[in-house]
């Protein structure tokens, strides 16, 4: 018979005998087992707090401590640790969401730069990920529109926080042009201040570039 243990958390000493410390062990379960650890720190371990916090743990237990403590310790962790892999399935479910839709998107910076996209804009445009991180977004429009998508950024995006559709044109990586119709919208940081934007891009069938 196979038996398979489930480990709902750990709780870790900081110092271990020998070569090896608590601290590299529990950052090791963490990070490949995806546990949860709660460290339990004794007077002698202050030397060690400074690499144990690095290590993200899920909680601190101070020695000496009671049952209700550690019980408070076990609880918040465990609820942290549930709290994040429910966050990652939901961006699980965005991202493949993101990647499968037909319309292109990009995020661009408050250059231009661009920072990230979908699979539909990468077929698109005939560009790698790593060739487009390289690139900003004048580098894919022909320069006829570059005065005319400046003031819809400054005059709609700006101002209102999203544009009317326009359209434009694509520089593909072979060269040729795409005609392509956008709709931006303004991104914004912690803060609430425009940091960029987002664009939804879809290639106009039929009309000639």
């Amino acid at each position: 018979l196979i038996y398979r243990v489930i480990v709902n958390l750990i709780l870790f000493g900081i110092s271990m005998k020998g070569n090896s410390d608590g601290v590299h062990t529990a950052d090791i379960l963490m990070k490949t087992r995806n546990i949860p650890v709660v460290y339990m720190v004794g007077p002698s371990d202050e030397n060690l707090l400074q690499k144990a916090h690095q290590s993200h743990p899920y909680g601190f237990v101070y020695k000496p401590f009671d049952g209700k403590v550690l019980l408070s310790a076990v609880k918040m962790a465990l609820y942290r640790h549930d709290h994040e892999k429910k966050l990652l399935r939901n961006e699980d479910k965005y991202r493949t969401l993101y990647n499968s839709i037909t319309d292109g998107f990009i995020r661009t910076d408050s250059t231009g730069k661009i920072i990230e996209c979908n699979n539909a804009f990468l077929l698109l445009v005939g560009y790698s990920e790593d060739e487009l991180s390289r690139l900003s977004y004048l580098d894919l429009t022909t320069d006829k529109w570059h005065s005319r998508d400046f003031h819809i950024i400054q005059d709609e995006v700006l101002t209102f926080e999203f544009s009317k559709i326009y359209d434009t044109e694509y520089i593909r990586s072979d060269g040729s042009i795409v005609p392509v119709e956008i709709r931006t919208f303004l991104s914004k940081n912690e803060k609430g201040f425009g940091d960029g934007g987002w664009s939804s891009v879809r290639y106009v069938y039929g009309r000639k570039a």
